[in-house]
Formats: C-alpha cells, sequence, structure tokens
C-alpha cells in the first residue's frame, strides 16, 4: 500500500494553526516570576532606567536571579540579574556596586560571603505595585 503524499499548503496552514495555539496558550499562563511575585503580594510594572537616590529598608529574595527591593522613600522593585546567583538565597547582607549613586541595569548586586565576594550583574530593574494598588 502507498502512502499518499500531503500537499504542501495543507501542512503549512496546520503548522501555523499548531503554532497559534501554543503561543496563545503560553501567552495566558503566568511565568514563575510572576507567580512568586503574587505569593508576595506584587505585581510587576513598567522597566526603569534607575532608581534615584536610593536607600534599601528591605529586601526579599524570590530565587537566585530575582530580588525584591523596598527603598525609601516606600518604593517596591523587582532586580532581575543576568544570571543565577551562588549563595543570594543566604546572603545575610546583599550591597550594590553603584558607579554614579543611582542603581541601574550597569550595576551588580554584592554579596560578601565568608570567603568570597560574589558580584552579579544586574539585567533589569521593573516597579513593582503591591496587588490591589491602582
Amino acid at each position: 500500500m502507498g502512502s499518499a503524499a500531503i500537499p504542501l499548503s495543507v501542512l503549512t496552514l496546520a503548522l501555523t494553526i499548531y503554532a497559534a495555539s501554543v503561543g496563545a496558550d503560553a501567552a495566558a499562563k503566568p511565568t514563575a516570576v510572576e507567580q512568586l511575585l503574587a505569593t508576595h503580594g506584587y505585581q510587576q510594572s513598567e522597566s526603569v532606567k534607575a532608581i534615584r537616590s536610593y536607600r534599601i529598608t528591605n529586601w526579599t529574595v524570590l530565587d537566585d536571579q530575582h530580588v525584591v527591593l523596598t527603598t525609601e522613600p516606600e518604593q517596591d522593585y523587582l532586580i532581575t540579574l543576568t544570571s543565577p546567583c551562588q549563595g543570594l538565597a543566604v546572603a545575610p547582607a546583599i550591597g550594590f556596586s553603584s558607579t554614579a549613586g543611582d542603581l541601574t541595569p550597569l550595576d551588580k548586586l554584592v554579596i560578601q560571603g565568608d570567603v568570597v565576594k560574589t558580584q552579579c550583574p544586574i539585567r533589569r530593574i521593573n516597579q513593582l505595585k503591591r496587588s490591589g494598588d491602582r
């Protein structure tokens, strides 16, 4: 028995419909970071170029690549690192290398360990809104 060939136009249409359905399904699901933020009562807002004249009053590690900073005056930010940062989850304190006094994506998150200082480059900074805030 021979096999029937599927016309190229039918195959292309089927693949296009499948890709669209997969993309729509993925867009509807919150990311792992969005889920972590929600458990802490936050929603991610717009990206910012810098946190100006900041003073950190609190920080929360979401995972090895994301930290929530609370600054004075009361504002929350999501710091996204370029890659996982070794030791972040157990760090007793964090700091930042800030060359201009502001915190920007050109700076690094710094962890001073017992022996080694770890510097983790910042990829992005987003403002956060508390869930329920408008």
